[in-house]
């Protein structure tokens, strides 16, 4: 049954409560308030599902602004995002289809800062790819990226290894337990041993 709009009042800066003449109190976006209701309106049941529908895509949208303007994010990890946000999954989607139609979201261009970012600070081409991975990048984004980004890991290991305290190196079993901290970080062995013959360090991985 169709029913009249008796009351529009601004309850908080992004919130209009809307009074129906039966009672009914809609909760709604204050700009799409704005946009489309006056007092004496009449809404169908199907207007007030669309209006409430439409009304969590609109903050959905604004809690998107809000986090991108804190960081940057994924398309899939600013869904998740929103989701945990408490919006459902359909609108977090809408949300950010609007952000990335305004060019706020590129997933490359995320991917590939994200990867250089990490690879300044000495992480190893698994960890990168790792953290990638868990930004819920595709793994077409994560490969195109470490393929912009990902240097000569005989290099890193070298800058690694200049700013290493020398007594980490005096001994082979110290030598031996830095290059085994490496390998988890996820350095390749053939690498480590190379670069560490450069440098003239003796050392045996404990195994």
């Amino acid at each position: 049954m169709p029913k009249n709009i008796v009351r529009i009042k601004k309850v908080r800066s992004s919130i209009c409560q809307v009074t129906l003449e039966d009672g009914q109190i809609l909760e709604l976006d204050a700009g799409l308030c704005n946009e489309r209701l006056r007092t004496g309106l009449v809404l169908s049941e199907a207007d007030i599902a669309k209006l409430e529908f439409d009304s969590q895509a609109y903050q959905a949208a604004s809690r998107a602004l809000w986090c991108l303007s804190n960081r940057d994010y994924g398309e899939r990890e600013l869904i998740s995002r929103l989701v945990r946000s408490g919006f459902t999954r359909e609108v977090a989607t809408i949300a950010a289809d609007q952000v990335k139609s305004l060019g706020l979201i590129d997933d490359l261009k995320y991917a590939t800062s994200t990867a250089y970012r990490l690879f300044e600070r000495g992480k190893s081409k698994a960890q990168v790819e790792q953290e990638l991975m868990k930004r819920e990048l595709s793994r077409q984004i994560v490969a195109d990226a470490l393929s912009e980004t990902e240097p000569d890991p005989r290099q890193q290991l070298r800058k690694l290894l200049e700013h290493a305290s020398s007594s980490r190196f005096e001994t082979p079993l110290g030598a031996a337990k830095f290059a085994q901290s490496l390998l988890r970080r996820g350095f390749k062995r053939s690498d480590i041993r190379a670069v560490f013959r450069e440098y003239h360090i003796e050392m045996e991985f404990t195994n």
